[in-house]
């Protein structure tokens, strides 16, 4: 009898944590999409992918605008805000705000 409830309390845990991951990924998409369109961004996105960072547990979201394809912005949430990096071409890291970057996101 102990071996049943065994079984079936590990299989429990085993199968609710892709839902856990599913609800995350959903809250992550919707908050970071949300404040997107509250700005007005949505109209200029040219490509928009949600993405799982294994290091950290956590989604985030890397969007390419119209007329700034060289530049991928990736949203970030952390402590319940959403934080910008911005990377060229060359993958390297914009802090630079006179680069004229438009769609930084700032809570």
């Amino acid at each position: 009898m102990k071996k049943i409830l065994l079984v079936l309390a590990i299989a429990l845990i085993l199968l609710s944590y892709p839902s856990y991951r599913i609800i995350i990924k959903a809250q992550a998409s919707n908050k970071i999409t949300t404040a997107i369109e509250e700005l007005g961004y949505d109209e200029y996105i040219k490509e928009h992918e949600i993405k799982y960072d294994s290091k950290r547990g956590t989604y985030f979201v890397e969007v390419i605008y119209i007329g700034e394809e060289d530049y991928l912005y990736t949203y970030d949430i952390n402590s319940g805000k959403i934080f910008t990096i911005v990377f060229d071409e060359t993958n390297t890291e914009i802090n630079d705000v006179q680069k004229g970057l438009k769609y930084i996101i700032e809570e």
